[in-house]
């Protein structure tokens, strides 16, 4: 993981693109067609706006062996007098299922428990997103509200649920084979 930088842009670009049946459900930027303007905003907007507003912070996440730029992860809507954060991510369509985002969901958040005295981190999931849903309850989140209507399906232009997973602490955590320094 790293911040993503404009020379990042054609690969954030291919690994969109490559995954808009799934993205366009769920994430209102991923525009059909997504073009490298879009990538270049994006990457931009996240290095130079979003940081400064509620404490933002977003990664590329990159295959170890290639360097290949194969999704995202966020942590936002950052509350530094709750010490709370929300942890957002998606990945390209061809990575999903085997068990990447898992192991970079565990590293984040031992990341912001352990680094950044995180005490409460949530993730939501609209309901119909079975993977990111099943990713929070595998990762020990534990469903703390639904709340009813809160977004607009994507797909089918009509209101959504959406559930919050929460975590407070980094206890239980599968273990990796992994170091921040």
């Amino acid at each position: 993981m790293r911040p993503l930088v404009p020379e990042d842009a054609q690969h954030l670009r291919d690994a969109v693109s490559q995954s808009l049946s799934t993205l366009t459900q769920w994430m209102d930027w991923a525009q059909d067609p997504f073009l490298l303007t879009h990538a270049s905003y994006r990457i931009e907007t996240h290095n130079r706006q979003r940081p400064l507003i509620q404490g933002s912070q977003y990664y590329g996440i990159f295959l170890k062996e290639s360097d290949a730029l194969i999704g995202e992860i966020s942590v936002h809507h950052r509350n530094f007098d709750e010490n709370s954060a929300q942890l957002g991510y998606w990945m390209s369509q061809i990575y999903q299922g085997q068990g990447l985002m898992r192991e970079v969901v565990i590293v984040m958040s031992l990341y912001l428990f352990e680094y950044q005295l995180l005490s409460k981190l949530q993730v939501y999931c609209e309901r119909g997103n079975e993977r990111s849903i099943q990713l929070a309850k595998t990762l020990g989140f534990s469903l703390e509200t639904i709340l009813p209507h809160f977004t607009i399906n994507l797909t089918t232009n009509t209101p959504n649920d959406v559930f919050v997973f929460l975590r407070t602490d980094a206890n239980d955590f599968p273990k990796l084979n992994w170091s921040f320094f």
